[in-house]
């Protein structure tokens, strides 16, 4: 009220950090405020020393935007938007055909919705003007930050004092990184259980998959020395069976009787031999 601004909008967290988590330790809270805040100009300089007094100030930002030429401009478009649209309303007002009526009333509405967005911009820019924007972010400093910025090393501390911070500073952050690996797994527990079992079903499955291909392979193998084995020992029996054959055919040959025919061809080749032999005593 001393000012005569407003809150436009805030946002505030009791206890979620970084990582979007609540927080249940008080200790370990952040606390954050940040509101926009719409102040009269003429109030804008008391209201931002008036800010500086609630705590340590951190940062500061301060912007100046000119919105007279934007302001100008749509001035100017609002005088000839509705010049164009009086223009308009005369020629509805005097036309008779129904058809160019139906086009102007289409014209007047477009007119009017354009006449209208520039209305608002203006006034827009006219509360800018009026009313300067604030942005306030209050951070409350918890227990732990201050302790860490007693407990933090000084320039006038001396070098074994320094060490001795340092080296419990460094324990304590190895202690946070355990204890944060630890809630890490504690949290998703159910996560490493399902990955633990579809990891035990995609084993056994490979597994047996291996262990059939296995059979089939020592059984393919199997059969193929078996049909090596039976070719070698056909070959080997070949030859064999070729000379049985072959003494057998001789031993029938020898045992068949000689025919009548056969013997007489042989006397009548020994009677023509001896003729000429017989002719020659004669003589």
């Amino acid at each position: 009220a001393e000012f005569h601004g407003f809150i436009e909008r805030e946002t505030q967290s009791d206890g979620n950090n970084g990582n979007g988590r609540y927080i249940i330790d008080e200790e370990d809270k952040d606390y954050y405020y940040t509101a926009t805040i719409r102040i009269p100009s003429a109030y804008y300089e008391s209201f931002v020393s008036a800010t500086e007094g609630i705590g340590t100030l951190r940062s500061k930002n301060s912007s100046v935007d000119n919105v007279a030429t934007r302001y100008g401009t749509l001035k100017n478009d609002l005088e000839i938007y509705e010049a164009e649209y009086d223009r308009y309303m005369k020629q509805y007002n005097e036309t008779k055909d129904e058809a160019i009526a139906l086009e102007i009333q289409r014209e007047l509405r477009n007119l009017s919705i354009t006449i209208s967005d520039i209305k608002t911009q203006m006034s827009m820019l006219e509360s800018d003007v009026a009313y300067s924007y604030v942005t306030v972010t209050v951070h409350k400093v918890t227990e732990k930050e201050i302790k860490k910025e007693k407990e933090a090393p000084k320039e006038d501390d001396d070098f074994g004092t320094r060490v001795s911070k340092k080296a419990k500073e460094s324990w304590n952050n190895f202690l946070g990184f355990l204890e944060s690996i630890l809630m890490f797994f504690i949290s998703g527990w159910w996560a490493f259980l399902l990955a633990a079992i579809i990891f035990l079903i995609l084993f056994f499955v490979i597994r047996r998959k291996v262990k059939k291909s296995k059979a089939a392979k020592a059984a393919s193998r199997k059969a193929l020395e078996a049909q090596q084995a039976a070719l070698q020992a056909a070959a080997q029996a070949a030859p064999q069976t070729a000379v049985q054959a072959s003494e057998q055919a001789a031993a029938q040959v020898s045992e068949q009787p000689v025919e009548p025919a056969a013997e007489q061809a042989s006397e009548q080749a020994a009677e023509k031999a001896a003729e000429p032999d017989a002719a020659e005593d004669n003589k």
